[in-house]
């Protein structure tokens, strides 16, 4: 009997073959990142401060680094930028603040 390991990553690729006009296919919009951010930041408060903390030591040892283009977490953590990307995410998905 041969070892099998744990855990086996399976990755799986669906092809629809349906007219994107067709009544079961949903469109599926990823946030963008700075979208992601705030969410993290809403949910994981512990895992944002830790990418936060990431971008300011890359300052050490390379280049500045950040997870969203040109936006350090910092920056993107004030009140008024959380507001302001809530606030474009829901216009552009057409849904409702939680």
């Amino acid at each position: 009997m041969g070892l099998v390991p744990k855990t086996i990553p399976i990755f799986v690729t669906a092809v629809l073959c349906v007219p994107s006009n067709h009544p079961s296919v949903a469109v599926i919009r990823t946030p963008s990142p700075p979208a992601q951010a705030a969410r993290l930041k809403e949910h994981h408060a512990e895992f944002f401060q830790r990418a936060k903390e990431y971008e300011e030591i890359s300052v050490r040892y390379s280049q500045q680094f950040y997870w969203c283009q040109s936006e350090s977490l910092a920056e993107l953590e004030r009140p008024e930028r959380i507001a302001e990307i809530t606030a474009n995410w829901e216009a552009s998905s057409g849904t409702q603040a939680r």
